[in-house]
C-alpha cells in the first residue's frame, strides 16, 4: 500500500518474506501520485522492481532494527509463464 499524505508505503516481497514498511521519498511520491493526491494506477497490486534506502539502526539498549526508505518504483515484473518439464 502507499499513504501519501502520512508518506508511508508497505511492500510484500516476492517469495513470502516480511512486508517491509517504510516511509517514501519526496521525489518517489511525486512520481507514482497525481495532483489529487490519488495514486496512479497499476502501481498497487503489481509486482515491481523498487529501490530503497536502508538503515540499521542500533541504540545502547536497544535491539538494532532497520529503517527503510522507498526511493522509487520502477518497471512492473511480468507475470512468469508456467514451464512446462524440462524448462
Amino acid at each position: 500500500y502507499i499513504l501519501p499524505s502520512a508518506r508511508r508505503f508497505e511492500i510484500h516481497p516476492v517469495g513470502g518474506l516480511p512486508p517491509i514498511r517504510g516511509s517514501i521519498s519526496n521525489d518517489c511520491l511525486e512520481r507514482v501520485v497525481k495532483d489529487n493526491g490519488e495514486v496512479l494506477p497499476n502501481i498497487i497490486g503489481s509486482k515491481r522492481i523498487v529501490r530503497l534506502r536502508v538503515r540499521e539502526i542500533r541504540g545502547l539498549k536497544y535491539q538494532a532494527r532497520k529503517s527503510y526508505l522507498l526511493l522509487s518504483i520502477n518497471d512492473e515484473i511480468p507475470n512468469e509463464e508456467p514451464r512446462g518439464p524440462g524448462g
